[in-house]
């Protein structure tokens, strides 16, 4: 047990490996040059994953757009529900910046001041109770 005169050994995360297309086309190329065994040693890939890789060789080769970037960062395409998400962004940080705790009601506060019929609209399409 960990106390004062032997504390615990930290733990360490072991990530996710998240390779951007153009490695994983690296990563394919090397093993079709050498073998998958070899490749996943030089490269520090799992061997499961460049097989998988090279199965789906044809759709990494055929995506468009950068392929440096991964694929599966950034907006997802989601679109956001709330008026002016950067301003309510710059509103946080501005607290922040004022050594305030940011709470739920600061948020709701900055919606109320500029975007009030938002409001009125969002709480008349839900459910009551």
């Amino acid at each position: 047990m960990p106390d004062e005169t032997h504390p615990a050994a930290p733990q360490l995360i072991k990530r996710r490996i998240r390779p951007s297309i153009s490695q994983k086309l690296n990563a394919v190329a090397v093993a079709e040059r050498t073998t998958v065994r070899e490749a996943a040693s030089v490269l520090g890939y799992p061997e499961g994953y460049i097989r998988l890789w090279m199965a789906n060789r044809a759709k990494l080769k055929g995506c468009r757009g950068v392929k440096a970037t991964k694929r599966n960062t950034g907006n997802c395409g989601g679109k956001p529900i709330i008026p002016d998400p950067h301003g309510l962004v710059t509103h946080m940080k501005d607290l922040r910046r004022q050594e305030m705790a940011v709470t739920s009601s600061h948020m709701l506060q900055y919606l109320r001041e500029d975007h009030l019929e938002w409001i009125e609209d969002y709480m008349q399409t839900r459910r009551k109770g």
